[in-house]
């Protein structure tokens, strides 16, 4: 008895999957027609993007003002474990509370 609720619960597994793969198979074609729907309109009535009021998109990688980030360059490091810290962000659990402590794990700079 247990072996055939097994049975007919892999069944109904089985078919919940394939039901959910059709079911995103047909939202993924919907949206598909909907957005060639759209360009056709805006090709028609030649209408850009811009005129709708959207941003461009961005590039992964680059601010918001499109320039390229700045690498950041470590300035503390913990003597025993060798783990740095920029001194950007939330203070590590390493690093004493009080800045007057901090020098002694200052990484020396080399100008280049």
């Amino acid at each position: 008895m247990i072996a055939d609720r097994k049975k007919e619960i892999e069944k109904l597994d089985k078919l919940i999957r394939e039901s959910l793969a059709a079911k995103k198979a047909l939202e993924a074609e919907d949206k598909k027609d909907a957005i060639d729907q759209i360009k056709s309109l805006m090709a028609q009535s030649k209408i850009t993007l811009e005129d709708l009021g959207a941003m461009p998109m961005r590039s992964t990688g680059s601010s918001s003002s499109g320039r390229k980030k700045s690498e950041s360059i470590p300035m503390y490091r913990n003597q025993s474990t060798g783990a740095t810290w920029t001194g950007r962000g939330r203070r590590p659990g390493w690093m004493p509370e009080s800045k007057d402590d901090w020098p002694p794990l200052l990484i020396e700079q080399r100008v280049q």
